[in-house]
């Protein structure tokens, strides 16, 4: 039981990454249609090392939205 609630706080994880998940198909669905590439590595990066997992399922929800895709 410890175990299964480690996830869950003090963030729920579970909760960001379903959520995200949900979001995903519409995500990609839009990032297909910019017509600019992505070029904002500079802002994402720090994000993804930080330490708030919130903000990090957020930009890269974004990032995918703005149109990044794998071979960046």
């Amino acid at each position: 039981m410890e175990e299964s609630n480690a996830w869950r706080n003090p963030v729920d994880l579970i909760k960001i990454l379903e959520s995200a998940f949900d979001e995903f198909p519409k995500v990609l669905a839009r990032g297909r249609t910019q017509s600019k590439a992505w070029s904002d590595r500079e802002i994402l990066v720090p994000v993804l090392l930080g330490d708030d997992p919130q903000a990090i399922a957020d930009a890269l929800l974004d990032t995918l939205r703005e149109g990044a895709n794998q071979s960046l």
